[in-house]
C-alpha cells in the first residue's frame, strides 16, 4: 500500500532517498518481492531510533522470510521440481543400498531440532514455527515425506534436517530475490542452558552420520567447522536442488553418504560402534544389554561407553587417544604395490613383501591384506575397511561388490557374509585365524565376515593413475561420476579452485556445492594445488580427478606461496571455458546462480556478470552488490561502457571476485600479484576497468564461511601483514595511473587500509604486535609517500 501510494502521488514523498526511489523502481518493474525489501530497508533507516517502530520491523522481516520462501519455488523455472526415483544404474532402490531403510524409491526427511525447548520456561516463538513450515515446504517441492522426530534417531538413508542452532548463531539467514531476509531466534543466554543445547545438537548429528544419513542443517559457525560433511541450508530452494542433483545421480548420494561417515570415524572414533550404526549392520543393537563392552581387542572404542558422550563445541572427549589399530600389506616388491601402498591415507599401516611374511611378527598388527599389482586401491580403501572391522566386529571384510573398470559388479554389499571370494580384495583380523592359516591363505572355518561397500577398489584394471606434478592430468581420469559429458565440446564455464591443505571443505563444500549446479556438465573444474603437504588434501584431489571427467588437477611443488595468487594464475592459463569463475574451498555456491548467470552472460555477450554474496562468520552479513550498483546505474541492470567503469563510481567497494562471472580472454590479461594477500581486491578493480560491458543479477551466488578454523585470513602474524604489504604497490600504482589517488585517500583510505590495519593488530599476539606495527606503518607509508609525490607532481 505505501508503494502505492509513493507511485500515485510523489508530492507524498518529498525528496525521496535512494533506498525509497530504488523501491519505486522495483516495483514498476513488477518486482513485487524485490520492493517490498528496499521499502523496509528504507523504512528501518528513517526510524531506526524508533522503539515501536523496531518492533514493527522485526514482525515485517518475519512475515518478508515466509513470502520470499514460498515464492521462492517460483522464481527458479529452471529446475524441474518433481518427484524423481531413486534408481542406480544397476537397477538399484533406495531401500535396496540402505538396509533398515524404507522401500520407497526416495527417503524420508526427518526434521529434528524442532520446537525443542532448553528451559522449562522457555517458550516456542512465531519465527521458530514459520522455519519449521518453510522447510517443511522445500522438502515437499522436492516429493519427499516429512516426519517431525524429537528422540528417535532416524532410519539409515534418512535425510536428517537440524533445525536447532547452537547458541553462538545469533541468526538465521533466508536469501531470495534482491535482499537477503533475517529472521531472529531467541537463543538462552545462561551457559548453562547454551551449553546443553549444543552438546545435545552435536550427539545428535553424530549419531546420524554415523548410520549413513545426509544431513542438513541451518548455519552454526560450529557445525560449519567440526562437520563440514554436514550441508548448511541458506535458502529453502537449494533442499530441492540438493535432492534433484543426488537422485539425478544417486551413486555420488550413496558414497557421499558413506564418505562422510568415514570423515566422522576419522574424528571421533569412538562413533565407529555399533551401537550409533544402522542395526542392520554388524549385530544387532541391545539397548542396555552390552553397557560398558568393548567390541572386541583393539578395536578402537572409546571408553567409559556407558557415559553420555559430550562433544560440544570446546569439549576434548573426542581427543582422547584410542589404541592403534595395526594393518600389514603384503605384497609383490614392484612399482604397482608402492604406488597403491603410499596411496592409502590410512596412517598406521606397514607393507610386507610376500617372501618375506614368514620372518614377520604377525603378532604386532590387528589385521592383514594382499595387495594385487592387477588391481587399483584407491585413497580410502584401507580406511574404510578398517571401519567396517570398528562397526561389525567381523573377522573379515571382503569388497564383494566392486567395480571392473566402469562395469559394476553388483552383489549384496554392507552386510554379513559367510565367505569372501577374493582374498586381493578382503583384510583379516589376526586374532581369528592360526598363524599356520594366514601364512598358507587358509581363511575358512566359523567365522564371521562382512560385505563391504563397492568404492575405492578397481579390479583387473591398470589405466588409472594419479596426477602428475605439472603434467597432463586429463590422462590420469577414468570417470566413475559424469563421464563423457565434455568430451565432444570446450566447456562453457572454467571454475578454478585455489588449494592449500583444506581437502575437507574443498570436498564437502565448494565441489559439493558446484556439482549441484545444472549447468555443472559444462564446466570444467580445475583444482590448483599450492603445494599441500597434507596427505588428506591430496588425496581429496587426486580422487576427485580420477572419477570426474570435467575435473583437473594442477598440482604445483610443495611449499606453498602463501597466497591463491600463484594457483590462479597457472590455472588461468589452463582454463578452456568462455567465462571463468575464481571459487575458493571454503565457499559454498547458493542455489543454481551461477547457472543463471551464465545463462544471462551468453544472452547478453557481457564481458562480465556480477552477483551478491554472503558472509558466514560469527554472523550471517549479506552484500546486495545489485541494489547497490542500480542506484549508481540508474537502475539499469545491463551497462555499456567505451573506457571500463573506474572503481571511483562505485566508492572503492568493488564486488567479491567470487561473485563475478568473468570472460576468460578478459580475465587473462591480468594476473594476481604472487605472495600476496588481498590481491583480489586490485584485480576486481582491473577487471570493472577493463570490462566494456556487464550484467547485475539479483542472484546470491556463494556463501563464504569467514569463521573457518585455520584460515589464513582469520590469522594475523607478521608473515600475514608481510603479505599484505607485498600486495599495495600494485594498488597504488593502480590509484595513481587512473588519477583517483588523492579520492581514495580522502574518502577511504582510512577505512580500508588504516582501519584495517589497526583491528588486525588488536587480533595479534602479544609476541608479534611490535614487529606487526612496524610493517603496518610501512604499509601506511608507502600510501603517505605516493599522496605526497603526487601533489608535488601537480
Amino acid at each position: 500500500q505505501s508503494l502505492r501510494l509513493m507511485q500515485e502521488s510523489r508530492d507524498l514523498v518529498p525528496n525521496p532517498s535512494k533506498e525509497k526511489w530504488l523501491a519505486l523502481r522495483l516495483f514498476k518493474a513488477g518486482k513485487r518481492l524485490e520492493s517490498r525489501m528496499a521499502l523496509e530497508r528504507a523504512l528501518r533507516t528513517l526510524f531506526r531510533a524508533d522503539s515501536e517502530m523496531m518492533t514493527l520491523h522485526k514482525m515485517m522481516r518475519s512475515f518478508f522470510m515466509e513470502d520470499a520462501a514460498r515464492s521462492g519455488f517460483m522464481m527458479f523455472p529452471d529446475l524441474p521440481l518433481k518427484r524423481r526415483p531413486f534408481i542406480t544404474e544397476s537397477g538399484e532402490t533406495w531401500g535396496k543400498l540402505f538396509p533398515g531403510a524404507l522401500a520407497a524409491n526416495t527417503p524420508e526427511a526427518v526434521i529434528v531440532g524442532a520446537n525443542e525447548k532448553v528451559g522449562p520456561e522457555e517458550k516456542v516463538g512465531p519465527d521458530e514455527d514459520r522455519i519449521l513450515t518453510i522447510i517443511t515446504d522445500s522438502f515437499k517441492a522436492a516429493g519427499i515425506a516429512v516426519k517431525l522426530s524429537a528422540k528417535e534417531l532416524p532410519a539409515p538413508g534418512s535425510l536428517v534436517m537440524e533445525l536447532n542452532p547452537d547458541p553462538g548463531t545469533p541468526e538465521l539467514l533466508f536469501v531470495q530475490g534482491g535482499e537477503p531476509l533475517s529472521c531472529g531466534i531467541a537463543v538462552p543466554e545462561a551457559a548453562g542452558e547454551g551449553a546443553a543445547r549444543t552438546s545435545a545438537v552435536g550427539e545428535r548429528m553424530r549419531r546420524c552420520l554415523a548410520r549413513g544419513n545426509l544431513v542438513l542443517a541451518l548455519y552454526s559457525r560450529d557445525i560449519n567447522n567440526l562437520l563440514p560433511q554436514v550441508a548448511l541450508i541458506f535458502e529453502p530452494y537449494e533442499i530441492p536442488l540438493i535432492w534433484y542433483s543426488f537422485s539425478s545421480h544417486p551413486t555420488e548420494l550413496y558414497e557421499r553418504l558413506l564418505s562422510g561417515r568415514r570423515e566422522l570415524f576419522r574424528k571421533y572414533p569412538e562413533y565407529a560402534d555399533p551401537r550409533y550404526s544402522s542395526a542392520c549392520e554388524g549385530e544387532k543393537e541391545r539397548e542396555g544389554e552390552r553397557e560398558g563392552e568393548r567390541e572386541g581387542e583393539g578395536e578402537g572404542e572409546g571408553e567409559g561407553e556407558g557415559e553420555t558422550t559430550d562433544l560440544s563445541p570446546g569439549s576434548d572427549r573426542h581427543l582422547t587417544a584410542l589404541p592403534e589399530i595395526r594393518v600389514l600389506v603384503i605384497g609383490e616388491d614392484t612399482d604397482m604395490f608402492r604406488a597403491n601402498f603410499s596411496r592409502q591415507t590410512y596412517e598406521c599401516r606397514e607393507a610386507c613383501a610376500e617372501a618375506a611374511l614368514k620372518k614377520w611378527d604377525l603378532s604386532r598388527y590387528q589385521f592383514i591384506t594382499w595387495f594385487s599389482d592387477q588391481d587399483f586401491y584407491e585413497e580410502w580403501y584401507l580406511e574404510d575397511m578398517v571401519n567396517a572391522f570398528r562397526i561389525t566386529g567381523a573377522d573379515f571384510v571382503s569388497k564383494e561388490a566392486y567395480y571392473r573398470g566402469r562395469d559394476f559388479v553388483s552383489v549384496p554389499e554392507l552386510c554379513e557374509i559367510s565367505a569372501f571370494g577374493n582374498v586381493e580384495s578382503a583384510m583379516f583380523r589376526v586374532a581369528s585365524y592360526a598363524e599356520e592359516d594366514i601364512l598358507n591363505k587358509r581363511f575358512s572355518g566359523a567365522v564371521k565376515g562382512y560385505a563391504g561397500d563397492r568404492f575405492n577398489y578397481i579390479r583387473d584394471f591398470r589405466g588409472y593413475r594419479d596426477p602428475a606434478p605439472g603434467g597432463d592430468p586429463s590422462g590420469s581420469c577414468y570417470p566413475r561420476f559424469r563421464q563423457g559429458e565434455l568430451r565432444d565440446r570446450n566447456p562453457a564455464l572454467s571454475v578454478i579452485i585455489p588449494v592449500y591443505n583444506n581437502g575437507e571443505f574443498l570436498c564437502f563444500k565448494a565441489f559439493a556445492s558446484l556439482s549441484r549446479l545444472t549447468v555443472f556438465a559444462e564446466c570444467e573444474i580445475i583444482i590448483a594445488d599450492d603445494g599441500s603437504d597434507d596427505a588428506r588434501t591430496l588425496a581429496v584431489i587426486n580422487w576427485l580427478s580420477r572419477h570426474y571427467e570435467n575435473v583437473k588437477a594442477c598440482l604445483l611443488p610443495q611449499g606453498g606461496s602463501g597466497s591463491a595468487s600463484r594457483p590462479r594464475n597457472h590455472a588461468l592459463e589452463m582454463a578452456s571455458g568462455d567465462y571463468v569463475l575464481f571459487f575458493d574451498p571454503d565457499d559454498e555456491c547458493l542455489g543454481d546462480a551461477y547457472s543463471v548467470m551464465l545463462r544471462q552472460a551468453r544472452e547478453a555477450r557481457a564481458d562480465l556478470v556480477i552477483g551478491n554474496n554472503c558472509r558466514a562468520g560469527a554472523r550471517l552479513v549479506s552484500f546486495n552488490n545489485y541494489a547497490r550498483m542500480l542506484l549508481i546505474f540508474d537502475g539499469a541492470p545491463v551497462r555499456q561502457f567505451e573506457n571500463g567503469l573506474l572503481i571511483s563510481d562505485l566508492a572503492f567497494r568493488t564486488p567479491r571476485i567470487q561473485s563475478m562471472l568473468i570472460k576468460t580472454e578478459l580475465a587473462r590479461r591480468i594476473s594476481f600479484v604472487e605472495g600476496a594477500i588481498g590481491e583480489d581486491t586490485l584485480y576486481s578493480w582491473e577487471i570493472m576497468k577493463l570490462a566494456r560491458n556487464f550484467v547485475l543479477t539479483d542472484r546470491y551466488t556463494h556463501v563464504y564461511y569467514a569463521g573457518r578454523t585455520g584460515s589464513a585470513t582469520n590469522s594475523f602474524t607478521p608473515d600475514t601483514f608481510k603479505k599484505l604489504l607485498r600486495g599495495q604497490p600494485g594498488k597504488i600504482a593502480f590509484l595513481k595511473e587512473n588519477g583517483i589517488l588523492e579520492t581514495y585517500m580522502n574518502s577511504f583510505y582510512k577505512t580500508q587500509i588504516a582501519g584495517r590495519l589497526k583491528s588486525m593488530l588488536k587480533e595479534c599476539p602479544d609476541s608479534a604486535r611490535a614487529e606487526c606495527g612496524e610493517i603496518a606503518k610501512e604499509i601506511t607509508g608507502l600510501y603517505e609517500e605516493a599522496r605526497r609525490s603526487e601533489s608535488g607532481n601537480m
